[in-house]
């Protein structure tokens, strides 16, 4: 085995870093450089400034003053790939590394990589070490799925075993800085540089098929949300580069490609679809099926049992992705057995049961209520009657009938697009006449196939609570991966018994005693009969929950009342002589959650209304047992069957103000039209129709997720240099500066307000104004004062079809809003068939606003009738009809 000597006055390792506008990262990754174990005289940096307008350059220059051998090219922008090309024109060390501006080194990268190398030089050419994730609070994540192919150091052969799903596609590596010159030489069609490291990390392993691993380094790897790549992370932008890319690749082998090479394009596609970034649903029809062509033609020459084991693709992802190539190639068996999905007689999955995954328990009014899901990968391939059924079993013999199965958002396991074929089922038990044992079997055709429960999030509980529930007398117990639940009666001493057994068994002490006030605080409510009624809203916000709450406190009816105030300091005017009030995630909180018989909130957000975090509810899900009332903030249409459908919500109730919505929902969303509750949302009570507006246009587009940092837990960061180069920023000032709505202005008497979202209230500072009449909005606004607003898709844009406004839909950025970078791409009802004209631009936008302003700024004829006909109700007594709604007979006309 050949081992490299290094002359005294080589240079072992050459680093190269790309920068482009970093300045804020550039000392982290500086420091991680200087702090190298490897002495500073045996390696170089090689930096190149790709163009920055901010002050990376100079800071690049001012650290390599520091070292002995230091190297900064400036040149003007052309990308990353040709950034390190110039540096390795450049290197003159015997090893290449490479660093990204915002990430860094642990210290002795370069030492422990290259005394590696150089004892396994001739068995590999190129060497890798971890990568470490790390968070904005400096959290490491779990190590990728390859560290537990690659436990220690070593070299690993890529072609048979677990080696082939190593698949090394990042820039923690090293590699020989042979001649001629090793280059970054993948070019996307659209120009968008994604898989350049892939390319050129996969072209110098494919001669030896060997790659050396260093356990003993580390590459960090920083958040970033400022991340050009992080705003481009879309279909819209990768599938095209993505094919191009393994066509390529896949095109050098005119028999079967290598696995590691199959494994590389599964590893691909398998994150890129969980994040909804590979099917171009940009496009429709012909040009869709074309596209997803060019996927089908490559899975095709993947192996069934490369994409059934790569540790990086989702259960049902892998099935998908098998239909894919092989549509109508498969068939199912299934008997008492199980089931299985066969290609001719070679088995791809097999399973003894059909899971009945459990999203939802209420004991209530001595009925059981569960909303479960039907789930198999065998599903989608069988082509006959599907069927579940519930078997009771009681003294008196055994019941068996049917349950109703519908289509279930939840086939969109793991991404936004349908990927599998599930049943959702809601399952309503009569526990009188269930006494003893309700056990499920699901029937394809007429075969019998057993069943096994699941539990999902907010049905879960903890282990040491023994799969029970108590409520009403009753005594329910169901576990995981048996097919049925138990119900029986039981007296209230014999409850006291189970539940302080139960208890005691909990690891936790706060836990234990806090189940153990839970108990005491139940019994207490038991003997004052007083209903409790929890109501929330979304962080910050005081909306139809508030709303409610106030309107109901009033009322004299035995109920206890509270809001839990999110995000909201009690000390807030707002709030100010109002009972009931308590804080969001207190103790208290938590305690009314557990005791609550209804819930109001306004967002269906999980953690907008629930008081304890995922891992805590489990040893208290079994309290849970509030009816919740979904109160919504909008009118929803913005299509998100993935979000916002019966089966993700998990809600009793949904509060709507339209017959668009009653349809809508039903249709698209799994709701029954029992479900929801045609009152109209509270806060329309407050919004005085009648009222003649001014002469003001309010300009409020909404917010995009692809010019904000990730959620956390304080909330969005702002990306200035990003927003202030997007076309929505570009064209909402261009048309604030337009000379000929200025004019209209005058001419017409109108003044015009900009309103940016809360999640944009970051980047005020940055609009302008060059007119007396165009300013800034108030934070806090009526909207009966506005005649015209021009919006985008907000649902926001609804409470001026309450008022009857003139309205015009206005998208400065219709190519990201559509094209997947946004939260969502699609409306359940079109711009161009909705309450008013639909621009593109600011010229477009300026154009639509004078016929307005022309018009008294009274909507157009056609906008007008449809505006008068879509509300259910255009009155003061929202609140009413559901305060009616919820304690009376439920319905109302």
């Amino acid at each position: 085995m050949e081992t490299v000597h290094h002359d005294d006055n080589a240079l072992v390792a050459s680093v190269i870093i790309p920068v482009y506008n970093k300045e804020k990262f550039l000392a982290r990754c500086f420091d991680s450089l200087k702090a190298q174990t490897l002495p500073l005289e045996k390696f170089e940096v090689v930096l190149v400034d790709d163009g920055s307008s901010d002050d990376s350059l100079r800071l690049c220059q001012e650290f390599a003053r520091e070292l002995p051998h230091a190297t900064v090219i400036a040149k003007e922008n052309g990308g990353v790939s040709a950034a390190r090309n110039d540096a390795i024109a450049q290197a003159q060390g015997t090893y290449l590394f490479f660093v990204d501006p915002d990430d860094g080194l642990s210290p002795n990268v370069l030492e422990h990589v290259s005394t590696f190398f150089d004892a396994h030089f001739s068995e590999v050419d190129l060497v890798t070490y971890p990568i470490i994730s790390i968070d904005e609070k400096g959290r490491h994540r779990a190590l990728h799925y390859r560290y537990d192919i690659m436990k220690t150091t070593g070299v690993y052969d890529l072609t048979s075993g677990d080696g082939i799903y190593i698949c090394q596609t990042t820039v923690n590596v090293c590699v020989k800085n042979t001649t001629p010159k090793p280059r970054f030489d993948f070019v996307s069609h659209n120009g968008v540089e994604f898989h350049e490291d892939q390319q050129f990390i996969t072209d110098i392993l494919l001669p030896k098929m060997k790659i050396g691993y260093c356990k003993d380094a580390a590459y960090y790897w920083y958040d970033n949300d400022e991340s050009v790549t992080s705003q481009r992370k879309t279909a819209y932008y990768l599938f095209d580069n993505t094919m191009f890319m393994y066509e390529q690749l896949f095109a050098r082998f005119q028999d079967a490609v290598p696995q590691y090479v199959q494994s590389l394009l599964v590893n691909d596609i398998g994150w890129k679809l969980r994040q909804n970034a590979l099917l171009p649903t940009y496009l429709a029809g012909e040009a869709y099926e074309k596209e997803l062509g060019r996927l089908v033609a490559l899975l095709k020459r993947v192996d069934d049992e490369v994409l059934i084991n790569h540790p990086n693709v989702h259960e049902y992802h892998r099935y998908y992705f098998i239909n894919l190539k092989d549509t109508g190639k498969l068939s199912v068996l299934a008997n008492e057995n199980g089931v299985a999905l066969l290609r001719g007689e070679k088995v791809l999955y097999e399973n003894e049961t059909i899971e009945l995954l459990v999203m939802r328990v209420r004991i209530r009014h001595g009925r059981l209520k569960m909303m479960t899901v039907v789930k198999s990968p065998v599903l989608p391939n069988f082509e006959g009657d599907v069927s579940v059924w519930m078997r009771t079993t009681t003294s008196e013999g055994e019941h068996e009938e049917p349950l109703v199965l519908t289509d279930s958002s939840r086939s969109r396991i793991a991404t936004k697009d349908v990927v599998s074929r599930f049943f959702d089922a809601r399952i309503d038990i009569d526990l009188a006449r269930s006494t003893g044992q309700v056990s499920f079997f699901a029937k394809l055709d007429d075969v019998v196939v057993p069943i096994r429960l699941a539990f999902g999030i907010n049905a879960e509980i903890a282990e040491a609570l023994d799969g029970t529930w108590f409520a009403d007398g009753w005594l329910v117990r169901m576990q995981h991966e048996l097919p049925h639940i138990s119900v029986s009666r039981i007296s209230k001493k014999e409850e006291r018994k189970m539940r302080t057994a139960m208890n005691l068994r909990v690891k936790s002490k706060a836990v234990m005693l806090t189940r153990f006030a839970v108990d005491a605080a139940l019994a207490r409510k038991r003997k004052s009969k007083r209903p409790i009624w929890v109501y929330t809203d979304s962080a910050r916000s005081l909306d139809n929950g508030w709303k409610q709450f106030l309107h109901d406190q009033k009322k004299h009816d035995g109920v206890s009342r509270y809001y839990a105030a999110n995000g909201i300091d009690l000390a807030d005017p707002r709030l100010k002589g109002v009972d009931g009030v308590v804080p969001f995630h207190g103790k208290r909180h938590k305690m009314l959650f557990c005791l609550a018989d209804k819930l109001l909130c306004s967002d269906i957000d999980r953690g907008s209304y629930h008081a304890f975090g995922m891992k805590l509810a489990r040893s208290f899900v079994n309290y849970f047992n509030a009816e919740i009332i979904y109160l919504q903030h909008g009118v929803l249409w913005a299509h998100m069957p993935w979000y916002y459908s019966y089966d993700r919500t998990l809600c009793d109730f949904e509060v709507i103000s339209t017959p668009f919505e009653n349809k809508n929902l039903c249709q698209n969303y799994g709701f029954a039209e029992s479900d929801l509750i045609p009152c109209g949302m509270t806060r329309y009570d407050y919004i005085d129709a009648a009222k003649q507006p001014e002469r003001k246009i309010l300009v409020c587009p909404s917010w995009r997720s692809y010019l904000v940092g990730k959620l956390k837990k304080n909330g969005r960061s702002g990306l200035k240099q990003r927003f202030l180069s997007s076309d929505y920023y570009k064209e909402v000032q261009a048309l604030l500066s337009n000379p000929k709505l200025q004019q209209a202005l005058e001419t017409h008497d109108f003044e015009l307000e900009l309103k940016l979202h809360p999640q944009f209230k970051m980047y005020e500072d940055l609009f302008h104004f060059e007119h007396d009449r165009v300013k800034l909005a108030p934070t806090q606004v009526d909207e009966t004062e506005y005649a015209i607003v021009l919006t985008d898709y907000s649902s926001y844009s609804f409470d001026f079809v309450y008022l009857k406004r003139g309205i015009i839909y206005f998208i400065p950025d219709p190519e990201f809003v559509f094209n997947g970078s946004n939260h969502y791409s699609q409306l359940d009802i079109p711009l161009d068939n909705a309450f008013g004209e639909y621009a593109e631009n600011a010229d477009e936008a300026v154009d639509a606003l004078v016929r307005l302003m022309e018009h008294d700024g009274k909507p157009l004829a056609p906008y007008r009738e449809k505006m008068e006909r879509f509300f259910y109700h255009y009155d003061d007594h929202q609140g009413d009809r559901l305060y009616e709604f919820l304690t009376k007979n439920r319905t109302f006309s």
